[in-house]
């Protein structure tokens, strides 16, 4: 502030405290300013700022205490962990009002640490109630841009949880998958296995597993013919399937249970005219 605005302020103050009369606010302005001849010498800017400070600052006083408790009353009230620390009342000659910073300090929850923050702005009157409902307004303004910014953290925080538990349902689905096929009984390359006709049991078909791919296999008959087959499975899906001559009714039909060895297990356990229960998938008979 400048001497002229510093006498200025300080004569109004005196003008609304009756000590000056309104007629003559200018004549004492000049004389503040400028001096009246030998017996009054101009206020230099240490005289000016130091008749401002005991006109003023009593009153700037009472307004800080009143706004420290109603701040705090506020946060209380509001549940916000924070505490007002002071408040600055001063005028930089840009128009009328004062220009008030009040700063508080506050503990943020997201990351427990304690902030300072300044909230500058000028006012028309010197009035608590004003200067509290503008304080009020910003941070309630403050406040919602937080729960803003949380809740979209927390937006994002869910899409990436989901999208964890989606990779995980899925490497679960795959290893469960992985565990099925385990348990699957399959063709093996070099096996010879033996199938028998649904209409004649004394039919009797021997097949040779040359090669398989996960989708098909390629079997040799007796006669030493090559033959590509689809796979298919039982239904519960434990046991390989395979029909060699094509799947028609009354077809053949190969199992991977079918194999030769265990033909010949089986067939130490059988008894003339007994029917076994292959009890990994097929109804096997023989007649002897």
């Amino acid at each position: 502030m400048t001497r002229k605005q510093i006498i200025t302020a300080c004569v109004e103050k005196q003008i609304e405290r009756s000590i000056v009369k309104e007629g003559n606010k200018e004549k004492e302005i000049n004389a503040k300013l400028n001096g009246v001849g030998n017996w009054l010498k101009p206020m230099n800017k240490a005289q000016c700022q130091s008749w401002f400070d005991d006109l003023f600052k009593p009153e700037y006083q009472i307004i800080k205490e009143k706004l420290k408790e109603k701040i705090n009353n506020w946060f209380e009230e509001n549940n916000i962990e924070a505490n007002y620390l002071d408040s600055e009342f001063y005028d930089n000659g840009n128009g009328k009002g004062l220009h008030i910073e009040i700063k508080w300090e506050q503990k943020e929850e997201f990351d427990n640490l304690t902030h300072q923050y300044f909230y500058h702005f000028k006012v028309e009157d010197i009035d608590t109630e004003a200067i509290f409902a503008i304080w009020v307004k910003y941070v309630e303004q403050v406040e919602q841009d937080k729960r803003i910014i949380e809740e979209l953290e927390e937006t994002k925080e869910e899409k990436e949880n989901k999208n964890i538990i989606r990779n995980n349902n899925q490497e679960q689905s795959e290893r469960k998958k992985e565990i099925n096929e385990n348990k699957i009984l399959k063709f093996e390359v070099g096996k010879k296995y033996v199938c028998s006709s649904i209409v004649n049991s004394n039919s009797r078909y021997e097949f040779e597993v040359i090669k398989r791919t996960a989708k098909t296999i390629t079997i040799k008959n007796s006669d030493g013919e090559l033959k590509r087959c689809k796979i298919y499975t039982n239904q519960r899906g434990t046991v390989e399937l395979l029909y060699p001559n094509g799947k028609y009714s009354m077809c053949i039909v190969l199992s991977a249970s079918d194999a030769q060895e265990e033909q010949q297990e089986l067939k130490g356990q059988q008894k003339d005219n007994v029917i076994y229960v292959d009890f990994r998938g097929r109804l096997n008979y023989e007649i002897f």
